[in-house]
């Protein structure tokens, strides 16, 4: 077990140092791409499908090829000569790999009992668990399994200059499309008719597929992600837009919130401010080297202090109370995923700090759905049924202002060694901006 963790600190030291000395502006070749994550397994054979068990295009197959083949196998051996095997049912039409052996389908089982027989370790997706137990030679054997998708996330966390590129325009895509959207909204639209425009006036600006949408107006915008809907939109309700756009495998997420007529009242203005006071914050701290769990931090108490400030909590420092608004993080990557990291686990975000080369979020939001002081938070566990019947008589009446009200502000940023870039700056968040452009409609 000692010798498992010794192991396992060694391989991560090795992507650190990697990607230390890898400069952001420079565009890595799949080749390597594929060289860096050998070096992160120095031994064993690993096993990457083109196809998840989602049934799409596998992100880390993608970055690691510019294949979009979906019925293609990669094995990558670092001990082998030559190091990457591709083996694919359309080999003609595949893209020729630099410094890689291409190999039709069908002679998949006999190159890859060949090679796996002989290594001492075998790296798949943990997610493939199950499909590999279909290769009996893989299964039936003792061999030591290790998940690659630990190795590839700590690469794709830093994008090369090609990355930036396509991300920009992504979110360049996304970006005008929400400000043409914004303009035509009225009163009566269906939330489901928003989606299919904002689908279509992306794609027609170039995004291959859209990665997500959501178009969610009054009670449907207190939900996190709400589902589509065919409810109308109505004057006098906030609308809250979480979208996405796929731009040559690579996707945007903005989410912006705007009033259904152009115009914010006093109670929305109140929640709004709070929102995008807490985002700001947060933004400007997100530089190289910061710590991730500082930043977070800073957006809690910003969310907090103006909840406290509106007489919606009563004490700043009671954990129950603070997760009854505090319901999501607020922030990951983005890249080949709209969500670019498969998790970022408590006990590493108490370490992590921004790199110069990500492209992450920041989005904080408020939610106000209307049970939301109905039934006692089943996170507080020592709170007494008086303690919080006292809580809600105190808060109910200031809760009323803002029931069924939802606000989330998210906007895509580049660290870099001289600060940071907000690359969906274009959609306007200040109220002034967004109350200006709305009224042009």
């Amino acid at each position: 077990m000692v010798m498992k963790k010794i192991n396992v600190l060694i391989t991560f030291l090795l992507l650190f140092i990697f990607l230390m000395h890898l400069n952001a502006q420079d565009t890595l070749s799949f080749n390597d791409r594929r060289e860096s994550v050998m070096k992160g397994m120095e031994e064993g054979v690993c096993l990457i499908y083109a196809k998840n068990n989602e049934n799409e295009l596998n992100a880390n197959f993608y970055y690691l090829t510019g294949s979009r083949d979906t019925s293609a196998i990669l094995l990558l051996c670092p001990s082998n000569e030559p190091k990457s095997l591709l083996f694919s049912s359309d080999a003609q039409n595949i893209n020729k790999m630099e410094n890689a052996s291409i190999y039709p389908l069908f002679d998949f089982p006999r190159q890859s009992f060949r090679l796996i027989a002989n290594a001492p370790k075998l790296w798949v997706s943990f997610m493939d668990l199950d499909r590999i137990k279909d290769l009996w030679f893989l299964y039936n054997s003792k061999k030591e399994i290790s998940n690659y998708e630990l190795l590839l996330y700590k690469l794709r966390e830093i994008k090369d200059a090609d990355e930036q590129k396509k991300l920009s325009k992504a979110i360049d895509i996304t970006a005008s499309t929400l400000n043409e959207v914004f303009v035509s909204l009225k009163d009566g639209m269906i939330e489901n008719d928003i989606l299919s425009l904002i689908d279509e006036k992306q794609k027609a600006k170039g995004a291959s597929s859209t990665s997500f949408m959501q178009a969610g107006s009054g009670l449907n915008g207190t939900q996190v992600h709400a589902e589509p809907s065919d409810k109308a939109i109505r004057d006098g309700e906030l609308i809250v837009f979480d979208v996405g756009a796929y731009y040559e495998n690579y996707t945007s997420d903005i989410s912006r919130t705007v009033p259904v007529n152009g115009k914010f009242t006093k109670a929305q203005k109140q929640i709004y401010t709070i929102v995008l006071n807490a985002q700001k914050a947060a933004i400007e701290k997100m530089l190289a080297g910061v710590s991730m769990l500082e930043v977070q931090q800073i957006v809690e108490d910003k969310l907090v202090q103006g909840l406290f400030d509106l007489g919606l909590i009563t004490d700043m420092d009671s954990q129950w109370q603070r997760s009854l608004y505090l319901v999501h993080p607020y922030y990951h990557y983005i890249g080949l995923d709209i969500h670019d990291y498969y998790s970022i686990m408590q006990a590493e975000l108490n370490v992590k700090t921004y790199q110069s080369g990500t492209v992450m979020t920041m989005e904080p939001g408020l939610y106000f759905p209307p049970d939301l002081l109905n039934t006692k938070p089943r996170r507080a566990r020592n709170l007494s049924d008086e303690d919080f019947e006292a809580f809600v008589n105190t808060t109910s009446s200031v809760f009323e202002q803002y029931k069924n009200m939802g606000v989330r502000i998210e906007d895509d940023i580049l660290i870099s060694d001289d600060g940071n870039v907000v690359l969906s700056a274009s959609v306007p968040k200040e109220i002034k901006d967004i109350e200006k452009m709305m009224k042009a409609k």
